[in-house]
Formats: structure tokens, C-alpha cells, sequence
């Protein structure tokens, strides 16, 4: 595993970064459990049912909307695409350490962009067997579009053909009716699991 003793912290990372998509899961789950007791309390308070109806509609409702979906779809997009960035990174690192031997630059590369980008030079310079057939690369494949959609396109999906199949093969990640994305509880989790398998597989490639 020399890759990883030399270049990083890539596995403290991706350890840090488990811990804190656990700790934010755990704390919505634990809000949640807190609303569900205090509105059992003062629904208990109240003599009818219309008044019960009322105070659910006031005071129940939206936040049950908040703890349940928007707030977990805002922070689990928001840590996918950071999580995707650390994919990028990794790898653009990984090729910046054979510039100084190869004399070729990453920047050389100026028709591709990204992961793309450094799946070429590691091919095509530094004759790296990548990879690239392998589920955790498709993977990835799918997190960089979906990535791009999240922070250029709002979320919104308009090449539905492009994702679907993965889409439905993962039950973690989803649309709505309007073609937004929708990432669920543990998504991020797999995606921190491909990453690892992926940059385990690289490294047994690399002179």
C-alpha cells in the first residue's frame, strides 16, 4: 500500500468523513425522536381532535417537512459534492507527483477537464493500467454528472438517460416528480466506500 503511506491521508480522511456523515445522521435521527415526543406531549394536552388537527398543521407539519427531507437532501448534497471533490483532488495529486519524471504537465491535457483529465495522463504518460473497467470507476462516472448537475444545474437532472439506469439500481439516491435530485441516508456512506475501493485498486497500479 506504498501509495498510501507515501501520499496521504486519504484514509484519514475518508475515516473523518464517515464519522461526520454519521454523527449529522445520528443528530437528525436523534431531532426527530425529540419532535416526535414533544408533539405526542401536547397533542396529549388537548381535549379534541379538531384542535388536535390544528396544532399539527400548525406546529407539526413543517418541521416534520424540515427534519425529514429538506434539511437531509440540502447537507447530504452539499457533503456529496465535497466528498466528490476529494476524489478529484486525490487524483490530480496522483498525477502531479510523475510530472517532474515524465516532463509532461497535467495541464498539458487541455482538451480534458477533471477526473477525465487525469485518467488520461495516468494512460497515456505514465502507461498506468487504470482501472477504468471497473464498477467503482462507472461509479464514480455517475458522481461526476450528478455532481455537475448539483452545482450548475441547481439539482435538476435534464439528460434523465444519461443517470437512470443508476439511479434505479440505487436505493439511496432518487428523483422527484421534477427530475430534482433527492440523495437519501446512506448514499454518501457508498460513495465514501467506492472512493476507498477505487484508490486501493489504483494503487496497485502505479509504478
Amino acid at each position: 500500500m506504498g501509495y498510501f503511506n507515501k501520499i496521504g491521508y486519504l484514509y484519514v480522511d475518508l475515516h473523518l468523513m464517515k464519522e461526520y456523515v454519521q454523527m449529522f445522521e445520528e443528530m437528525l435521527d436523534e431531532k426527530l425522536e425529540e419532535l416526535n415526543l414533544w408533539t405526542e406531549k401536547e397533542l396529549a394536552k388537548l381535549n379534541n381532535d379538531m384542535d388536535r388537527e390544528i396544532f399539527i398543521e400548525n406546529h407539526v407539519i413543517d418541521e416534520k417537512w424540515k427534519l425529514n427531507s429538506e434539511f437531509p437532501n440540502m447537507f447530504r448534497k452539499s457533503l456529496f459534492v465535497s466528498i466528490y471533490s476529494r476524489i478529484e483532488h486525490e487524483l490530480n495529486r496522483i498525477c502531479r507527483k510523475y510530472e517532474g519524471e515524465y516532463e509532461i504537465d497535467l495541464k498539458d491535457f487541455r482538451k480534458d477537464k477533471g477526473i477525465k483529465r487525469a485518467q488520461k495522463y495516468l494512460k497515456e504518460v505514465v502507461n498506468v493500467d487504470f482501472p477504468d473497467e471497473t464498477k467503482e470507476w462507472n461509479k464514480i462516472n455517475h458522481y461526476n454528472f450528478i455532481r455537475n448537475n448539483i452545482v450548475h444545474n441547481k439539482s435538476k437532472i435534464t439528460k434523465i438517460k444519461k443517470i437512470q439506469s443508476f439511479i434505479n439500481s440505487e436505493a439511496t439516491i432518487g428523483l422527484d416528480n421534477l427530475n430534482y435530485i433527492n440523495i437519501r441516508k446512506g448514499f454518501c456512506l457508498k460513495v465514501i466506500e467506492t472512493m476507498s475501493n477505487f484508490f486501493e485498486q489504483l494503487n496497485k497500479k502505479l509504478p
